[in-house]
């Protein structure tokens, strides 16, 4: 696709497009090099984020790759690799209970257990210990 080939309103490439919805989950993607950013975005969510090596990846710049990915999922490249990183962690609450929420933190690719419990309540709106409890038993 070519920069400015997809405009918002007029796009009909994805059903995404159209919608103005500001969910939090990212919308489904498919179509053509942004499916592979979202791939790409996922296998490297649990290495520290670098934008540049989006560009390195893909030959666009940063930004057009910042704006597509926020056009076509509704989520910026860093706020995709955050909400990956959170529903990884939601996993390892509800199956893994021998390991403690700092060990869940740092297996996601967040080092500071602070961090990671402001973020995690920020996304799934309750602390991970308060997620673990709700979800207990149902692994």
């Amino acid at each position: 696709m070519r920069y400015g080939a997809c405009r918002p309103r007029s796009c009909s490439c994805c059903p995404s497009c159209s919608s103005s919805s500001g969910a939090r989950r990212p919308r489904p993607v498919r179509a053509g090099w942004r499916g592979e950013v979202a791939d790409y975005l996922r296998r490297a969510a649990f290495e520290p984020f670098e934008i540049e090596a989006l560009e390195r990846e893909f030959h666009f710049h940063p930004d057009y790759i910042a704006r597509c990915m926020k056009r076509h999922t509704g989520m910026s490249p860093v706020e995709y690799v955050r909400h990956v990183r959170v529903e990884k962690a939601r996993r390892l609450l509800e199956h893994s209970p021998e390991l403690s929420v700092k060990q869940i933190a740092e297996s996601v690719g967040i080092a500071d257990p602070n961090y990671f419990g402001r973020l995690f309540r920020k996304e799934a709106g309750m602390s991970p210990a308060a997620y673990r409890r709700l979800h207990a038993g149902y692994a």
